[in-house]
């Protein structure tokens, strides 16, 4: 990143068959792979970058304590650097960064296959109305929202937690 001190960890896409889901695997790897570069760079300030669907982002940010959502016109130091952060992204990937809207679009839909797999309680949590809320046409505009987080001590408690109940 281009902030002193501090690096970014960018989420991959990791499937889970559906017969797995619901175990935190996703959780528990992004973990792993903080503690494991915190061990090797102990003086270093993490970033946790993530460009997801509404599946992943509910199932990230449910087992936070604290994130933030993208915004490419955020005007701080430390928000410039995340932007570039993800411009470097969506360039390596080949997506589009709306500014208008800060939606990055990847060019994947959603399946009615993959809709009928959730409930209709799972679209009314609190964090599907939010990512609807930023992104109202996610069903079909192929656009994923970005969202980071700090490994605060919070974060890093919740995620444990959460971890630890969903084993």
């Amino acid at each position: 990143m281009d902030l002193p001190g501090c690096r970014a960890l960018i989420g991959g896409k990791l499937r889970v068959d559906p017969e797995f889901r619901g175990r935190a695997l996703h959780l528990r790897s992004g973990l792993r792979f903080y503690l494991e570069s915190q061990l090797r760079h102990p003086r270093t300030r993490f970033y946790r970058l993530s460009l997801a669907s509404l599946f992943g982002f509910v199932s990230i940010t449910s087992a936070l304590a604290d994130y933030r959502l993208f915004d490419a016109a955020a005007p701080d130091p430390e928000r410039r650097a995340i932007r570039r952060a993800f411009e470097q992204l969506a360039a390596q990937s080949h997506y589009r960064l709306d500014e208008a809207t800060s939606l990055i679009s990847v060019g994947i839909r959603v399946t009615e296959q993959t809709l009928a797999q959730y409930p209709a309680s799972y679209y009314g949590r609190p964090e599907a109305q939010t990512y609807a809320r930023v992104n109202p046409a996610w069903r079909d505009n192929g656009c994923n929202v970005g969202f980071w987080f700090r490994f605060s001590p919070a974060n890093l408690w919740k995620l444990t937690r959460t971890i630890a109940r969903k084993r």
